[in-house]
């Protein structure tokens, strides 16, 4: 009894001082007595201060403890008695154990103490539940080392195109890489009695694109791309008395660009341009040489404004490159050649034009596996005008198939109408290819 009461004491000694409104349980209890006359705060603190006293000699606890209470209080009219209901099947003793109900009186006494005092003597409270600020949210449910951080609530850096800033473990990626490597072969054989006629033939095309960009996000104010195409189409001509075969497309073409940002998409930038080819290519049952490498060659490098503008996920990119300051180089070093096609005179092997160029480069991913890619080059000397341009439309089956359709169209303002009067100054060349294509791309997170 006298252990019990000691433990409730101090622990409204604890409560006390200094006193914490935390909440009250037991606000409406209609068994509480109106009548209980508490003591004031100084008696209260008179006998918390006759316990320290009686503490000090723990040989006599228990007897300093009793008087040291009833010295200033009345413990027993100030608690409520508690009697246990007696339990007829058991007649030896009460159903609820005497210790218990004494803790039981002690711990009610202490809540309702504390309760009248704290509404009786209101500037006691040092801090209330109801002034304190709003407690912050709890984390979620995801327990994993990426949930924890990002329930830190920390500052957010601008992730656009995130995707792109570092690789699968973690390092900084610096250059973008786009390769492509397409090969379509077909072959016929016709015996020599078959009815409709025909030849046979063998057919090659190949197509290799390598791309290199620097990551504009990680550089925002620059750009740079370089690019490394090469195209070779051959095909087998057994009609041809000269030659076995014939090459109908061959073209190696280097371009490349820098800019740094002036505002918004527009940058100043430098672009150039080489191209050429490597074999020898003859007309239709003819021994005159009509390319050869370096034989037309041509470099061209301008400075101006660049428009440049990607959209997200990579599906529509469009470059627009304006030079009005443009440096043109056309080469030809086969004397078996004819340089007049090249508005060349004979034996020259160099000339230099001055002019301006425009180069647009556009493209689209308008399916997941159907895409479309163009690109218009335009240059003028202010005397002579000549222009490429290039389309292309890409059907990737799988991830190794593919068919192609490709349409080169050229305007030269110098041509010789003689030699194509129904195309005059235009110039036309189209393939349609189906077989093996490989596409590979910087991978990132």
């Amino acid at each position: 009894m006298s252990a019990t009461v000691l433990t409730v004491v101090g622990q409204i000694n604890r409560l006390a001082l200094p006193l914490v409104l935390s909440g009250y349980r037991s606000l409406n209890r209609p068994w509480l007595p109106d009548t209980i006359i508490l003591p004031d705060v100084a008696s209260w603190r008179a006998a918390q201060d006759s316990l320290r006293r009686a503490e000090a000699a723990p040989e006599t606890l228990t007897e300093k403890m009793s008087e040291a209470l009833t010295d200033s209080i009345d413990i027993e009219d100030l608690i409520p008695s508690y009697q246990a209901p007696y339990d007829y099947d058991n007649p030896i003793g009460p159903a609820l154990p005497q210790w218990l109900a004494e803790v039981i009186r002690m711990r009610d006494f202490e809540n309702d103490l504390m309760f009248r005092i704290m509404m009786e003597n209101p500037e006691y409270i040092d801090y209330a539940e109801w002034y304190l600020p709003t407690p912050p949210p709890l984390p979620g449910q995801d327990n994993s080392r990426m949930g924890i951080v990002r329930n830190l609530n920390m500052p957010q850096q601008n992730m656009q195109n995130s995707e792109n800033v570092v690789d699968a473990l973690g390092k900084r990626i610096n250059w973008l890489h786009t390769l492509n490597i397409s090969l379509q072969l077909s072959q016929a054989y016709i015996s020599d009695n078959w009815y409709q006629g025909g030849s046979d033939y063998l057919a090659f095309f190949g197509n290799f694109l390598w791309d290199v960009s620097l990551n504009e996000f990680l550089h925002p104010k620059l750009i740079y791309q370089s690019t490394l195409n090469y195209k070779l189409a051959i095909n087998s001509t057994s009609q041809d008395k000269y030659h076995k075969y014939a090459i109908s497309q061959e073209l190696f073409q280097y371009n490349t660009k820098f800019g740094y940002k002036a505002r918004h998409n527009w940058y100043y930038s430098v672009t150039a341009q080489f191209k050429t080819q490597f074999l020898n290519s003859y007309g239709q049952d003819s021994e005159v040489r009509k390319a050869s490498f370096l034989s037309p060659a041509t470099l061209n490098v301008g400075a101006g404004m660049t428009y440049n503008l990607e959209k997200k996920q990579k599906r529509l990119k469009l470059s627009i490159s304006i030079a009005p300051i443009s440096y043109n180089l056309k080469i030809c070093t086969d004397d078996l050649v004819d340089h007049a096609q090249f508005n060349m005179l004979p034996g020259q092997r160099t000339v230099n034009e001055y002019g301006s160029n425009t180069e647009i480069n556009f493209y689209w991913a308008f399916r997941n596996n159907i895409s479309y890619s163009t690109r218009l080059f335009l240059f003028t000397d202010y005397s002579h005008f000549n222009g490429d341009w290039e389309n292309t439309l890409n059907f990737q089956w799988t991830k190794l198939f593919s068919t192609q359709i490709y349409a080169y169209l050229r305007y030269d303002s110098a041509a010789d109408v003689n030699l194509a009067p129904q195309w005059k100054k235009w110039m036309l060349k189209e393939i349609l290819s189906v077989g093996l294509s490989y596409n590979f791309s910087t991978k990132t997170k």
